[in-house]
């Protein structure tokens, strides 16, 4: 007998590998988490109340839903659930109410322009993106997304040359030996 083993399949074709005779679908939890670092040491990023906003005019459920087509859950810290992890810490809710009343009482409350920069390479880091930007203007923050090559990224996280950028912690090399 044959075995056919394929990894790292996109998201948007589980369902349709899975309906296909003869084809079988597990998925796995992954101790994996994305997320967008924000630069808290640029103006007006370094205002607590602006980055409250941002976080309360994030509907990450949404982005879980059409980036990830539901394979994935809403993660409270920058980290993946391990030892220590603490079930009852709760993350920022989606609440565009309060993100509307943190900005209002920053130091930009008409708004402002940031930009995300993001592995040119990975559609699920554009189409993020791209529902930030939406999410966003509704409080007034105009999102200009910047796809970069994945070593450029890097580059700028270690030198702070950015607003916000996507990052990950992920635990998902399958070599025991590592």
């Amino acid at each position: 007998e044959e075995l056919d083993v394929a990894t790292n399949v996109p998201f948007n074709q589980v369902a349709a590998l899975d309906a296909l005779d003869g084809v079988s679908v597990q998925t796995a939890p992954l101790l994996s988490v994305d997320f967008i670092i924000i630069n808290a040491s640029r103006p007006p990023l370094d205002d607590v109340s602006v980055r409250m906003a941002l976080n309360h005019a994030t509907d990450k459920q949404a982005i879980i839903d059409a980036v990830l087509f539901g394979y994935g859950e809403d993660a409270s810290l920058a980290l993946p659930k391990m030892m220590f992890w603490d079930e009852q810490m709760e993350g920022y809710p989606f609440d565009i109410e309060r993100a509307r009343k943190y900005l209002q009482r920053s130091s930009v409350p008409d708004g402002f322009e940031i930009t995300y920069s993001y592995r040119g390479d990975s559609i699920p880091d554009a189409q993020i993106g791209v529902l930030l930007q939406e999410q966003w203007r509704q409080i007034g923050i105009r999102l200009n997304l910047e796809p970069l090559e994945g070593a450029v990224v890097r580059q700028r996280m270690f030198d702070n040359d950015f607003d916000l950028v996507k990052a990950f912690n992920s635990s998902d090399v399958i070599d025991p030996s590592q």
